[in-house]
């Protein structure tokens, strides 16, 4: 909880380094995969064929993606699907998508996901979100999210 504060309340800049994505995104994946079998929840990624190669900040994506993964099984208590996809858009721009196939959000509640402290969890600090999109907005990237109650929810992140 505290790092998740110290994230939020100083952001910093991010170190620019060429890194591979999917390695960042398998990193995370392979951090909440045991949590995602116990909750017989399963894990694909649908990734683009090549290594994408971009100036990133590793340790920033990886807690963004790791984040957005952690909600998702969090929204699949009775198990479900979880998919992370990747794509090379024509613009050169890296497009990812997790997507989950859980109890879905109202548009209200996607309105304030990325507001600080804004949860409905017991156990949330409502901060996981807001950090995330701190993160992909200081690689000028973009996050965006769909979801229907009872279905699922995509967040869609936007890379340069």
């Amino acid at each position: 909880i505290v790092t998740e504060f110290l994230d939020f309340a100083r952001p910093q800049a991010p170190i620019l380094k060429e890194h591979d994505i999917h390695t960042i995104l398998n990193r995370a994946i392979s951090f909440v995969r045991s949590m995602a079998d116990n909750q017989k929840i399963q894990v694909s990624t649908q990734f683009y064929p090549d290594p994408l190669i971009k100036q990133i900040d590793e340790d920033m994506l990886y807690r963004a993606f790791l984040n957005i993964l952690l909600n998702g099984i969090q929204a699949m208590p009775e198990g479900g699907e979880l998919v992370v996809s990747s794509d090379l858009l024509s613009t050169g721009q890296v497009r990812i998508s997790l997507a989950d196939s859980g109890i879905g959000m109202s548009a209200e509640k996607i309105e304030n996901i990325f507001q600080p402290f804004f949860t409905d969890k017991s156990k949330g600090t409502g901060l996981g979100l807001a950090i995330a999109r701190n993160s992909i907005e200081s690689h000028q990237g973009e996050i965006r999210v769909s979801s229907k109650e009872h279905e699922g929810t995509t967040f869609n992140i936007i890379l340069p």
